[in-house]
């Protein structure tokens, strides 16, 4: 059985207060599921063999940090640089325990599941099923095999990517021109900084620290919506909350201002850190000029934004860059109610090979009606459609 989910962003607290959702339910989910992966299509129980259980990139988000509001910033070569970056890994990985724990536990010493019984039922005995976690690096947070490899022996893996042969799975940031590094790799130090991660730092972190302390109850799920969207799509998650969450608190345009004003002062001052310190981008024009403008009129988008200008329209992942049997975690597939086919998070993912041996997947985004993970059967193809498919809502 196989259980992907990405994005979770978990960050280390101190601009941006996570909040757990369906993660905190993700154990339960991922138990319930294995029970029910074990039913066949004649009805009968066999146990699961196993699961195999992968985060698929940006489990944490080491950029939006009160840490880089100082003078060290996260692709710097220096000494303060590297010890802030240490403080915001260890702070978010002590943040992810509750959610990450029983993970972390069962890839230990497996998961219990009720072993086959008779006639084909499941039998009053449990027996333990191997859990392979594997964490993969993404974007937010790149140097993850760093951080996880101080702790000596661990009982999951760390990696670029997934594959069973059959199936691959990465992160993807690689096919966002947003995200691509110049020089030296994306979490190495003393390099230039990729454009989303100079918009993370020094934008969104920026405004984060400015408006974080007001007592509205709505600003919080602002700054979520904001830290959690790609550099293009910012300007669409401000546009939702103002036409949602502001909305259904009944927040005046008066009541508004503050925000907006706050958001542009920050980006006025973001523009001048990006003419200082160039990000890296794989596209050729002033992709920092074209998105400073398009920051700049967020709050003033009605609640059906226009199209992103040509330019920016640019900055989008290379959705051709996803081969036949290749799963990308990063990248959001398909349209989007604002015009623009930005990175979204992929909390959960399904895939399967079909009749024809052909594989299919589908991500299931957070404004779907989804399940909070997906668990496939990649084993022994044994029906039709090339093997079990458990929705594990």
């Amino acid at each position: 059985m196989l259980v992907v989910t990405s994005n979770w962003a978990i960050g280390d607290g101190s601009l941006v207060r996570g909040s757990r959702g369906w993660q905190g339910m993700l154990p339960a989910t991922i138990h319930r599921a294995a029970l029910r992966a074990g039913f066949r299509r004649d009805g009968t129980y066999h146990a699961i063999d196993g699961i195999d259980l992968v985060l698929a990139g940006d489990t944490f988000d080491w950029l939006v940090s009160a840490e880089w509001r100082g003078s060290a910033r996260p692709w710097h070569g220096t000494v303060a640089a590297r010890t802030a970056a240490d403080r915001v890994a260890g702070r978010s990985v002590r943040a992810a325990r509750a959610v990450l724990g029983p993970l972390v536990r069962w890839s230990r010493r497996g998961l219990a599941v009720p072993a086959s019984g008779p006639r084909g039922r499941p039998g009053r005995e449990s027996v333990i099923v191997p859990v392979r976690l594997t964490l993969l690096a993404g974007d937010r947070d790149a140097a993850l095999a760093n951080v996880a490899g101080r702790g000596g022996r661990r009982s999951f893996g760390i990696g670029d990517a997934w594959d069973d042969g059959k199936l691959s799975i990465r992160h993807g940031h690689d096919l966002d021109p947003t995200c691509s590094a110049t020089g030296r790799p994306c979490g190495s130090a003393g390099r230039a900084p990729t454009l989303a991660e100079s918009v993370a730092v020094d934008l969104v972190a920026a405004f984060a620290e400015a408006v974080a302390r007001q007592e509205s109850p709505t600003v919080m799920p602002l700054l979520r919506a904001v830290a959690a969207a790609g550099p293009v799509a910012i300007p669409g998650a401000i546009a939702g909350w103002t036409a949602t969450v502001a909305r259904d608190a009944g927040f005046s345009a008066a009541a508004i201002e503050p925000l907006a004003s706050a958001w542009r002062r920050c980006v006025d001052r973001w523009l001048a850190a990006a003419q200082r310190d160039v990000p890296s981008c794989e596209v050729e024009f002033d992709a920092v000029q074209a998105l400073a403008g398009w920051f700049d009129a967020a709050f003033q988008m009605p609640d059906d934004p226009p199209a992103a200008p040509a330019g920016i329209r640019r900055l989008l992942p290379r959705l051709a860059g996803v081969s036949e049997g290749s799963v990308t975690c990063h990248l959001g597939l398909g349209g989007d109610p604002h015009g623009i086919e930005a990175s979204t998070p992929a909390w959960a993912m399904v895939a399967g090979r079909g009749a024809d041996g052909r594989l299919w997947w589908e991500p299931l985004g957070p404004d779907r009606d989804r399940a909070a993970v997906i668990a496939i059967d990649v084993a022994d193809h044994r029906d039709a459609r090339g093997g079990r498919f458990v929705d594990a809502a």
